[in-house]
């Protein structure tokens, strides 16, 4: 059975398995190149101060389809004319503010559509040979999403997509807390750690457990594929949106269930 180490110094307070071999203190003091071997770590971002928008709506706007037009042939090349079309539609991109968080700084955000967590180029429109795919992003003071719209011969219609946004706010040192500090005589027994940094009374994102009623499916993967010239996007629930020339299958699809509490 490993043995687990603790300590509260410096403006730390660690957990942690104790190496098999080497300094026994390395994930105390660099925790970042021994995370399979911290249990916790009060230098680590936890995400318990979040700003949130639920059900921001988006306008989203029609992508005109086009006609391509084929090759012109010259005399010169044996033949006159012009060759079938080499494509048709067109592809238009768009910016939309979701939310104005004010911090001065890209913050740590999440942006969900239909209960799906965005992390780039999810499709949240399929119309026949059309699709719309989104990717979020942050500035120091929005959270924003590009849309990419893809028409065929046919348009990408107009669409109204409502979006959750969370945006979870750098967590502050407060030096009058105490560095580690359990009030057992607490009927919630309040634990406190790095300088009111982290406390068992903050709504922290974790992973879910049986009975919790929101469920926030985080990706460790990437949610969308090109192949054939053409794309594949997958949600949460296993669901995807494609374009016609996509073939083969797609990459294993993975996320951790995530809430908050």
């Amino acid at each position: 059975m490993a043995k687990m180490c603790f300590r509260a110094h410096d403006g730390k307070v660690a957990i942690w398995e104790k190496p098999a071999s080497g300094d026994p203190m390395a994930p105390f003091d660099d925790p970042l190149e021994h995370m399979d071997l911290v249990r916790f770590h009060s230098d680590l971002q936890f995400l318990n101060s979040r700003l949130t928008a639920l059900s921001v709506t988006v306008n989203h706007t029609s992508v005109a389809g086009v006609t391509g037009t084929g090759y012109s042939m010259s005399a010169g090349s044996g033949s006159t004319g012009t060759s079938t079309p080499i494509s048709n539609g067109q592809v238009v991109t768009n910016d939309y503010t979701l939310f104005n968080h004010g911090l001065g700084y890209a913050p740590i955000y999440f942006v969900l559509f239909g209960g799906t967590v965005i992390s780039g180029g999810l499709g949240v429109q399929k119309a026949t040979s059309q699709l719309r795919l989104v990717s979020s992003y942050a500035t120091t003071s929005l959270i924003r999403i590009r849309d990419v719209g893809i028409s065929s011969q046919s348009a990408l219609p107009a669409v109204s997509l409502n979006y959750d946004v969370y945006v979870f706010k750098d967590l502050d040192i407060d030096p009058a807390q105490p560095l580690f500090h359990v009030k057992l005589q607490d009927p919630g027994k309040r634990i406190t750690m790095g300088h009111g940094k982290v406390s068992n009374s903050d709504d922290t994102v974790r992973r879910t457990k049986p009975g919790d009623t929101l469920n926030l499916p985080l990706p460790v993967t990437r949610q969308s594929d090109i192949r054939n010239g053409d794309i594949r996007s997958f949600k949460a629930d296993g669901t995807y949106a494609q374009l016609a020339k996509y073939n083969g299958s797609l990459f294993s699809y993975d996320f951790v269930p995530v809430t908050f509490g």
